[in-house]
């Protein structure tokens, strides 16, 4: 019935995908997405899943739709309804505890199940793995770490976390691939599985799994997000405006009492701008010390790739336990092998040879990233006797290769196609030709505009970069010209048809085909007197933000492609003198690039003269003559901190002689393992922090990083520093005093001052934040000059006389507003003496209050030890007055 009504909706010219299904389902308030469809009709019926029986309404109102479109009659309903009921695989019995659970959140918890079976990412030709996730899952560990980074304690599973009675929130971080978004498909899927299967969840825990992305882009904010999500199957709908955390004691009537809510936002990262992160940061902070957050009755789980310790600080000030994915052991890649291959035979034979491929490519490292293992068993299984390549660049070609092949006789049908319905059109048949031709350019074109764009339109952009090419004739004369391009776009399988739009199955994919667009625009020399050669290797030479890692992943590309100016490069590189240079050639190194053993000789030569994020470059480097420098730098190196990062790159190569080296060494006696790099992103948090700490004074490190060109890098640091002003003095005065920050800012930098500006004055008028926050925001607006005075003054006159504060809080508030001089005083002191004459005020406060006033006696310290000290009496200044 699908394709009879789209073959006659794309014969009148009207859209007929399943995303255009999707819309007009919701404009009958039945929400069902393109990609349910796709897994009850996918390209391969062995994939199907069945609809539940919750969702037959669903089911029925698409069959009506489709009946619809294709202008014949639906089949009567009670036949759908059998088909459902026989597919399902074990009969439905209800329980007491499903019963109990309102319809909506059936629904919720159904859909849930159901994602919670499915690849987040596509491995076999674009269809995902033969098996359900949850038969090849392998349960990661998380690491718990403390602001500084090192490790505090044990490893544990997520479920250990939140079964334990400390009730804090977690924020997960970790690279690309290491599988934080399929803990959470399991992890929600899991949960609702056993809530409709009649027990009581993770302790009674309702887990509502979403995207940062879906919360950032709603429109309506956080809050209103994540009620449309529970109530969106509810009959009648719920009110759209009311806020989740005002509705928490709604939802829960009908449930078993301790209960509470376990919210799973995956994915920070893939909101792409830092001004949209820390609006979500924000809000998602705000959230987790509500009154529901504080009390434990909702938890947060959050994921990301990692931060600028700046961006993190929202969550660890929040009260957030702050964790990381632990890699793959030996013994988790032997168990995933057993599961993906399967443990009978021939599976467990063919486990064992791609164990035995992965060890002598020397993937260990590699595999240790879970996509990245799930993309080698996958090659390995299309050409078992061809071996599998030895870094992770030249692997993810080979997948690429993979599903380029097994999508070729689809791609050829789809031209053929187009030829065909283009006709006589010499014009129309030129357009199919170019895009013939220049098919990989337009999947790059997709890549960067998934990366850079915040909610990237691919289908859409891929049509319109066509049209600036080969002019609108195509899409006027060939029918279905959009479809079939998304269509072939997906032939590359590394882009996907999800909800009907296109997506890359990973971001990680976006990202290697932008890095290849970026390579190919180089010269295909390398020359490195050449001015653009020098600004894009200083680029790639920075140690932190998105534009160095873009840059870096670019010159990998480049340097697969050109092997001998790859060799040139590092030449070049190696003959710097900035750690910078090093510190770039190293990355290649560990990445792959061509080299030859004086380019690692020279490497492991220059280490003593180099910092940390250099040293842990060598974690992911597999000469042994780097296992052979590093125990010699551990065992005799007179600089302790060297010896100590090779003890931590040598733990990763020989954990054995590392543990003898650092036994025998009392001045490591405290060291506890290495802090291991992130195999994939090699970029570990604490590059960004030591870059801050150890670079002198902190406004000429980041001007020193913007190079040339400040404008342009602007947004990639704005909300960074903004987060230096904004934080605590503490956090702030062992980098640099916060004047002196100020002052450099409003002189070199206007931009930033005004943005941190815009920011503080947020923060001070916001009834959300707190008035500990609201009354330091306002004492630091002063730094930026008097402009916004009066609205300073009329915020902390408004706090201090907040009945429904604490004394401590309008205390606070009064001695900042006095601290605004003169024209204040006499209010400031009115507001003192009001809290000191009230009666509900506590008698030890009323006389710390009163001597305060009479200047008998120092002032309690309150926000601030540095604060004006008493107010002034009568004697000393105006006499009190009531404000008007």
């Amino acid at each position: 019935m699908e394709r009879r009504a789209r073959a006659r909706r794309t014969a009148l010219g009207l859209p007929s995908s399943r995303r255009e299904a999707q819309k007009e389902l919701a404009r009958s308030k039945v929400y069902l997405d393109g990609r349910r469809i796709s897994d009850w009709l996918p390209e391969d019926p062995l994939d199907a899943s069945a609809p539940r029986l919750a969702g037959e309404s669903k089911v029925w109102a698409l069959v009506q739709l489709w009946a619809k479109w294709a202008d014949e009659a639906p089949p009567p309903r009670r036949f759908i309804a059998g088909l459902i009921e026989a597919a399902q695989p074990v009969r439905h019995v209800t329980s007491p505890a499903t019963a109990a659970l309102p319809a909506h959140l059936t629904s919720l918890f159904e859909e849930q199940a159901e994602r919670g079976e499915v690849w987040p990412y596509a491995i076999h030709s674009g269809t995902g793995a033969r098996r359900a996730l949850s038969a090849v899952y392998i349960r990661q560990a998380l690491t718990p770490r403390g602001r500084s980074g090192l490790r505090e304690e044990a490893a544990s599973t997520v479920e250990e976390f939140l079964s334990s009675s400390d009730a804090r929130h977690l924020f997960i971080e970790a690279g690309p691939g290491s599988g934080k978004s399929t803990m959470m498909a399991r992890l929600a899927g899991r949960l609702s599985r056993r809530l409709l299967d009649g027990g009581a969840g993770q302790n009674g825990q309702l887990p509502l799994w979403v995207t940062a992305a879906q919360l950032a882009s709603d429109a309506d904010g956080v809050d209103q997000a994540l009620t449309k999500m529970l109530f969106r199957g509810a009959q009648p709908p719920e009110d759209q405006n009311r806020r989740f955390t005002a509705m928490l004691e709604e939802i829960e009537i009908g449930l078993a009492p301790g209960h509470s809510w376990l919210l799973l936002v995956d994915g920070l990262d893939e909101v792409p701008t830092q001004q949209e992160r820390a609006r979500l940061a924000r809000h998602l902070a705000t959230l987790a010390m509500s009154q529901a957050g504080s009390s434990g009755r909702m938890r947060i789980v959050l994921t990301c790739r990692p931060l600028h310790r700046v961006e993190r600080a929202y969550f660890t000030d929040a009260g957030f336990r702050h964790c990381r994915v632990a890699p793959f052991d030996r013994a988790q890649l032997e168990e995933f092998a057993l599961r993906w291959f399967g443990e009978d035979e021939p599976g467990r034979a063919q486990a064992a040879r791609y164990l035995h491929q992965v060890d002598g490519a020397r993937l260990e490292e590699v595999t240790a990233v879970p996509l990245l293992a799930a993309v080698a068993a996958a090659v390995f299984e299309a050409w078992p006797e061809k071996g599998l390549p030895n870094n992770h660049h030249a692997l993810l070609e080979q997948y690429r290769a993979y599903l380029t092949g097994a999508k070729a006789q689809q791609r050829e049908g789809l031209f053929g196609q187009l030829v065909a319905n283009a006709g006589h059109d010499q014009e129309a048949l030129q357009a199919v030709e170019f895009l013939r031709n220049n098919l990989e350019e337009l999947q790059r074109h997709a890549a960067i505009e998934a990366v850079t764009q915040t909610s990237p339109d691919l289908r859409g952009s891929a049509l319109n970069w066509l049209s600036g090419r080969v002019g609108a004739r195509a899409r006027t004369v060939i029918p279905g010209w959009g479809e079939q391009v998304a269509s072939l776009m997906t032939t590359s399988g590394l882009i996907v048809d999800s909800e009907g739009s296109l997506a890359f199955l990973h971001a990680s994919f976006a990202e290697h085909l932008a890095a290849e667009a970026a390579a190919l625009s180089l010269p295909s020399r390398f020359d490195g007197a050449s001015r653009q050669w020098q600004d894009f290797t200083h680029d790639a030479a920075q140690l932190s933000g998105p534009k160095a890692r873009a840059a870096r992943a670019a010159l990998l590309h480049y340097a697969h492609r050109h092997p001998r100016d790859a060799l040139a490069l590092l030449d070049w590189l190696q003959r710097g003198r900035s750690e910078e240079h090093h510190f770039l050639a190293g990355f290649l190194l560990a990445k792959g690039s061509p080299h030859t053993t004086d380019h690692l000789d020279t490497y492991l030569a220059k280490l003593p003269d180099l910092s940390a994020p250099s040293w842990q470059l060598t974690q992911h480097m597999s000469d042994p003559r780097v296992t052979r420098a590093l125990r010699s730098y551990a065992e005799t190196s007179p600089e302790g901190k060297n010896r100590q990062w090779a003890l931590e790159a040598l733990s990763v190569h020989d954990p054995a002689a590392a543990r003898t080296i650092a036994d025998r060494q009392a001045s490591t006696a405290a060291y506890d393992g290495p802090l291991r790099v992130d195999p994939w992103d090699m970029e570990p948090a604490t590059v960004e922090d030591s870059w801050l700490v150890e670079s002198g004074p902190v406004i000429q490190a980041l001007l020193d990083t913007l190079g040339h060109d400040t404008q342009h890098d602007l947004g990639e640091y704005e909300h960074l520093v903004c987060g230096l002003i904004c934080s605590s003095p503490d956090a702030l005065d062992s980098l640099i005093p916060r004047s002196t920050l100020v002052e450099a800012l409003q002189r070199e930098l206007p931009s930033w001052a005004e943005h941190a500006v815009d920011h503080l004055l947020h923060i001070m008028n916001s009834p959300a934040h707190t008035p500990e926050a609201r009354i330091e925001a306002a004492e630091f607006l002063l730094e930026f000059g008097r402009d916004h005075q009066p609205r300073i003054a009329a915020v902390l006159g408004f706090l201090a006389s907040d009945a429904e504060l604490s004394i401590d809080n309008r205390w606070a508030a009064a001695e900042a507003l006095a601290g605004l001089g003169a024209p204040h005083l006499a209010q400031a002191r009115h507001f003192v003496q009001q809290m000191a004459t009230d009666p509900a005020t506590p008698a030890y406060q009323r006389y710390e209050l009163t001597a305060y006033l009479a200047g008998t006696e120092a002032p309690v310290p309150r926000l601030d030890a540095s604060g004006p000290g008493p107010l002034p009496g009568p004697e000393s200044g105006p006499r009190p007055t009531t404000p008007v």
